[in-house]
Formats: C-alpha cells, sequence, structure tokens
C-alpha cells in the first residue's frame, strides 16, 4: 500500500512542477510545496537511507554553495532564499525520489508513462494553438491552465506580430515548454520492452 501512496505522491508532484506550479494554496505556499513536504515525509520515514546524497547532487550543491555567498554579498540573499526553499529544496526531493522509484520499486516506467502523457497532451495543445483552433485553449482552460485570458486577444497578437514573434505555451507556457517539448521528443523513442514499437513513432 505504501507503494501505491508513494507513486500518488511522486506523480502528483511531478504534474504540480511541470503544469501547476502557480496554484497558491494558502499566501505564498503553493500545491507543490505542500506535496513536496509529504513526500520528503514519506523519504524520511522510509528509514532515511533514499535521503543520502550522491557524488552527483554533491556536485550540484557546490554550485548552489556558491549562488549563496555571490547572493550574500550582492545583496539577493531574500531572492536566494526563495529560489533555495521554492526550487532546490524541492528539486533534491524530486531527484531523491526518483532514485527511489527506480532502485527500490524498479519502476521508472512510471516517470516515463506520466512524461510521455504530459507530452501527448501538450503536443496536440501546441499544434492547436500554432493553428489558431479555440480548441487549443479550451482543452488548458479545462485543465485550469489559463495563460491568456482571452483566445481572441491571442489570435490577434499573434496575427499582428507574425507566428515566430509569441511564444506557444501549450500546457506548460513559456520558455520551458520548448525545452520539455525537445526532451519528451526524444524520451519517445524510449526502448519498452528492449524494442522500438509503432507507439514511439506515433
Amino acid at each position: 500500500m505504501s507503494k501505491y501512496v508513494f507513486y500518488a505522491l511522486y506523480i502528483a508532484l511531478l504534474l504540480c512542477n511541470l503544469i501547476y506550479s502557480n496554484f497558491m494554496l494558502v499566501g505564498p505556499i503553493t500545491y507543490r510545496h505542500v506535496i513536496a513536504m509529504l513526500l520528503l515525509l514519506y523519504l524520511v520515514l522510509d528509514e532515511g537511507s533514499s535521503l543520502k546524497m550522491d557524488k552527483y547532487f554533491s556536485v550540484f550543491m557546490v554550485y548552489v554553495l556558491f549562488w549563496g555567498i555571490s547572493s550574500v554579498t550582492t545583496g539577493y540573499i531574500n531572492s536566494y532564499l526563495s529560489k533555495f526553499f521554492g526550487t532546490t529544496l524541492i528539486a533534491y526531493i524530486v531527484y531523491q525520489s526518483t532514485k527511489l522509484l527506480i532502485t527500490k520499486y524498479d519502476a521508472s516506467h512510471v516517470l516515463i508513462i506520466v512524461l510521455l502523457t504530459i507530452g501527448l497532451v501538450d503536443s496536440a495543445v501546441t499544434i492547436l494553438q500554432f493553428f489558431n483552433n479555440p480548441l487549443g485553449y479550451m482543452i488548458p482552460g479545462l485543465m485550469r491552465v489559463d495563460f491568456i485570458e482571452e483566445y481572441e486577444e491571442f489570435a490577434m497578437r499573434r496575427f499582428d506580430a507574425g507566428n515566430s514573434s509569441i511564444v506557444i505555451p501549450g500546457i506548460i507556457g513559456g520558455a520551458l515548454h520548448g525545452y520539455l517539448s525537445s526532451c519528451l521528443a526524444v524520451l519517445a523513442l524510449y526502448p519498452f520492452n528492449g524494442k522500438i514499437r509503432i507507439v514511439n513513432i506515433l
């Protein structure tokens, strides 16, 4: 049963990080903060062994240390603390949880399927948005992912500025949408059961 609790928290945190990162719960606290803390509690209760940092994340923390020193010396300490607790700590929890998912539960397929599902929905919405189809804005609206208030406003801005002048948001939004789409296009070639199948091509 605990395995499925872990799966649910892990998937919820992925969704909150990628799609619903700005959904506020109370004040500056978002849903992803709460889910991250619940997942951290799970990792602590899991004998704490899954919280041990490896050499890769340790190297990243050296970068975070120097980032902190530069922030203190240049007067950006408040911004640093906000990013540290709002982004770096959550990145650590996701990283350690992913390791647990793979090493303890041998369930890398959970991560891959979730990411590819997000990618498929995002791709369909992106194509609809590119062709100025109202469904491309209705679907994010139904998902409660809104980057603009009015479809007509966005369509008019794109028509005036040209297709290359405004970022197509998909369901992820902004530059992250482009980065994630590129990564998921590569991930789509993951060889399930050791073979590239027709589903990979689709």
